[in-house]
C-alpha cells in the first residue's frame, strides 16, 4: 500500500528525470497559485538560491543556484516502496531489451558501463528470494513499505545500491536495512538524507561491512554520528562531498577502529596536517584515498600525533604536490607505506621523478600501480649520484636536505664511492628507445622506414616495467586513458626484421627481461 500522502516539505521528487527535494510549499509574491520550491540535486537544473523575483528568500540551498519554483503537476514522481521498485525492475520486465548504462563508484557520472540484454538476466532473477546483489539506482525508492514484507520477499540480499533514490530521511534507510539480515554492502551515493535521526542512531546494523556515501553533501561530523550504528564497517567511501576540512572529533566512536579502507577522493581538502590529525581515530586504516583534492604541501610532523603506522596504501593522484620535501615527509607520516599513487601531481612529471620517489621512500614496493622492487637499487644509486651532482657539498647539509641520505650511504657507499661507477650514473643507466607509430596491427611494420630515427624517443631505466613504459608513452603522446595501445619489439637479424608483441599479461616484467637496450626499436599502435 502506498505511503505517499501528498507533497510536504522534505519530500523527494523526480521530475523529468531530475531529482530534487521540496524545500517550500506556498505562494510566491507577484504570482498566483501554489508553488513548490525545489532544491535540485544537480545544480544545473536550478535557477536561484530559493529567492523569488521580489528578492524574498523562501528557502535555502546547499549548492549555489540549485533552486527553482515549479507548479504541482501529475508529471511529478513522488516515488514508490522498496518492493515496488524491486518488482518493477526484476519481475515486471517493463524495461525494453536495450542497452542500459550504469555509473560506477564515486565517478560523478564520469565512468559509465553498458550492459546489453539485461532482461534475460532479470528473467532468471525474478524469484526475489534468490537475489544476492540488487541495484535500485534511480528507481525512485521513497519508503520501505509494510513492516516485515522485505524480509519475507528477499531476505538474502547481500549487496544493495540505493543511489539517487527519493528516500528523504535516514529512518527510511534504516527501515530497509533492518529487514535485510545478510546485507553487507550498501551504496547511498547522491542521496539527500538530511541529518541522522533517532531510528538510525538507536539501531545497530552489525552485518554491514561496506558503506558508500559519495555525493551526499553530508558533513564530516554527521559521518561520526552515524558510524556507531555500523560497528562492523570495514570500507567507507565519502567522496564528492565538497568537504574542505576534516574536524577532529573529541569523543570518536570505537567503530572507527574497524575501518580499513577510507575513500575521500574528489573533495576540497587543502590542509594536510589537519586532515591526518582528524584520521588518527581510524586506527585500523590500511588504505587511504585522498585523490583529486586540493592538497599542495606535505609538511614534516611537528608533534608525535598524526602518524599512520598501520596504513600501507596511499592514493594522492591529481592533487598539487610539487616539492621533493613533500615526498620525504611521507615516510614520517606513513612509516610502513608499501604502495603509492601520486601521478597527476607536478612532482611526478619528468623522466627522473619515478626513481627519485622510489629512492626517497624506503618501504615502497609499488608506485602508480606498477611494481617498484626491481627498480629500487638502480633508483637509490641514481638518487645518490643526483645528490652528489645537484645537492649541497657538505655531508651535514646533505643529511639535512635528504632524510634517506645517511641510510643509503650505509647501504651503497657515499657518493664519492658511487662515482667509481660510470661517471654519469643517470646517462650510463638510461637507455634510449626509438618508437615508430604503426598504422596496421596485422602488419605493424608496413610503410615504416627503420633506417631513420623513430618519430618519438624515450629515455628509460632498463629495470622499468613494461607497465610503466606504457604509462610514460601515454603521457608522451598525450593520450587519454583508457585508450588502448599495442607494442611490438623490432627484432633485427641483419637485413631481416621480425616483430614480437609485448603482451599486457606480462606487464610487470622489466624492459631488460624483454631484451630492450640502447636504441631498440619499438612499434606502437593506438586504437
Amino acid at each position: 500500500m502506498s505511503q505517499f500522502k501528498g507533497p510536504v516539505v522534505g519530500s523527494r521528487i523526480n521530475y523529468s528525470s531530475d531529482i530534487g527535494t521540496i524545500r517550500y510549499i506556498g505562494e510566491v509574491s507577484e504570482t498566483t497559485g501554489l508553488w513548490l520550491g525545489v532544491e535540485w540535486d544537480d545544480p544545473r537544473r536550478g535557477k536561484h538560491n530559493g529567492t523569488g523575483k521580489d528578492g524574498k528568500s523562501y528557502f535555502t540551498c546547499k549548492q549555489p543556484n540549485s533552486g527553482s519554483f515549479i507548479r504541482s503537476t501529475p508529471l511529478i514522481n513522488f516515488g514508490c516502496s522498496f518492493l515496488e521498485a524491486l518488482s518493477s525492475k526484476y519481475i515486471d520486465m517493463h524495461h525494453s531489451d536495450s542497452t542500459e548504462k550504469y555509473t560506477l563508484g564515486s565517478s560523478n557520472g564520469a565512468i559509465e558501463v553498458e550492459a546489453v540484454g539485461l532482461n534475460k538476466i532479470r528473467n532468471k532473477l525474478s524469484r526475489l528470494e534468490t537475489l544476492r546483489e540488487v541495484s535500485l539506482d534511480t528507481e525512485n525508492v521513497a519508503w520501505a513499505g509494510g513492516p516485515g514484507n522485505i524480509r519475507l520477499r528477499c531476505p538474502n540480499i547481500r549487496g544493495l545500491d540505493l543511489s539517487r533514490s527519493l528516500l528523504p530521511h535516514w529512518d527510511g534507510v534504516a527501515a530497509i536495512i533492518e529487514e535485510l539480515p545478510k546485507l553487507e554492502t550498501l551504496s547511498l551515493n547522491f542521496n539527500r538524507l538530511g541529518k541522522p535521526d533517532q531510528k538510525l542512531l538507536s539501531s545497530k546494523f552489525s552485518q554491514l561491512l561496506e558503506l558508500r556515501l559519495n555525493g551526499t553533501l553530508m558533513m564530516w561530523e554527521e559521518i561520526h554520528r552515524i558510524l556507531p550504528s555500523f560497528p562492523s564497517l570495514r570500507y567507507l567511501e565519502f567522496g564528492l562531498n565538497s568537504i574542505t576540512v576534516l574536524t577532529v572529533v573529541d569523543d570518536p566512536s570505537t567503530s572507527l577502529t574497524n575501518i580499513d579502507t577510507l575513500n575521500l577522493e574528489q573533495n576540497q581538502l587543502k590542509d594536510w596536517s589537519e586532515t591526518l590529525l582528524a584520521l588518527v581515530p581510524f586506527k585500523g586504516l590500511i588504505r587511504l584515498i585522498l585523490s583529486n583534492n586540493k592538497l599542495k604541501e606535505i609538511p614534516f610532523r611537528s608533534s608525535p600525533s598524526g602518524v599512520m603506522s598501520q596504513t600501507t596504501q596511499l592514493a594522492l593522484t591529481s592533487n598539487d604536490i610539487r616539492s621533493w620535501s613533500d615526498i620525504d615527509a611521507l615516510s614520517e607520516w606513513f612509516p610502513r607505506l608499501l604502495t603509492l599513487r601520486i601521478n597527476g601531481n607536478p612532482i611526478s612529471e619528468g623522466t627522473i621523478s619515478r626513481p627519485l620517489i622510489i629512492a626517497r621512500i624506503p618501504t615502497l614496493q609499488a608506485l602508480n600501480a606498477s611494481a617498484a622492487t626491481a627498480e629500487r637499487q638502480d633508483s637509490e644509486l641514481f638518487y645518490l649520484s643526483h645528490i652528489a651532482k645537484e645537492g649541497p657539498a657538505t655531508e651535514e647539509a646533505r643529511q639535512q636536505q635528504h632524510p634517506q641520505y645517511k641510510s643509503l650511504c650505509e647501504k651503497h657507499g657515499r657518493p664519492t664511492d658511487v662515482r667509481e661507477l660510470p661517471p654519469d650514473t643517470l646517462k650510463s643507466r638510461l637507455i634510449e628507445l626509438q618508437l615508430y607509430e604503426s598504422r596496421d596491427p596485422t602488419q605493424p611494420h608496413e610503410g615504416l622506414d627503420f633506417s631513420i630515427p623513430g618519430s618519438t624517443t624515450l629515455r628509460v631505466l632498463p629495470t622499468m616495467s613494461l607497465r610503466v613504459l606504457r604509462l610514460k608513452l601515454f603521457k608522451t603522446l598525450r593520450l587519454s586513458q583508457p585508450t588502448n595501445i599495442r607494442l611490438w619489439l623490432v627484432l633485427e637479424r641483419g637485413p631481416l626484421k621480425d616483430f614480437a608483441e609485448m603482451e599486457l599479461g606480462m606487464a610487470d616484467k622489466a624492459l631488460e627481461w624483454w631484451g630492450l637496450d640502447e636504441n631498440c626499436k619499438v612499434l606502437y599502435y593506438v586504437h
